[in-house]
């Protein structure tokens, strides 16, 4: 298995972030944001690392993500410095 490790400029976070003209993304805006694949983001959210909520209630919806639960997650990782695949 091999492992990539993932380090974000806050600074250019934030001002992707602020380019959303909502107060929330979607699992692709978020993947665009963090320049990696939807699913990578998908699999945060199923891991419980990155903060979500699905539009219905079965979770069959669509996941969005807020952009302060984004903003302190990549803080977070950057902190921790953790790899993963």
């Amino acid at each position: 298995m091999s492992y990539r490790e993932l380090s974000w400029e806050e600074e250019s976070i934030q001002e992707e972030l602020r380019k959303v003209p909502h107060n929330f993304l979607s699992v692709n805006q978020a993947a665009e944001v963090l320049q990696v694949n939807p699913l990578t983001v998908k699999r945060w959210i199923w891991k419980v690392e990155l903060p979500a909520w699905n539009t219905r209630d079965d979770g069959k919806g669509h996941w969005r993500i807020a952009k302060k639960s984004l903003e302190e997650f990549v803080q977070n990782r950057n902190s921790m410095n953790i790899e993963f695949n």
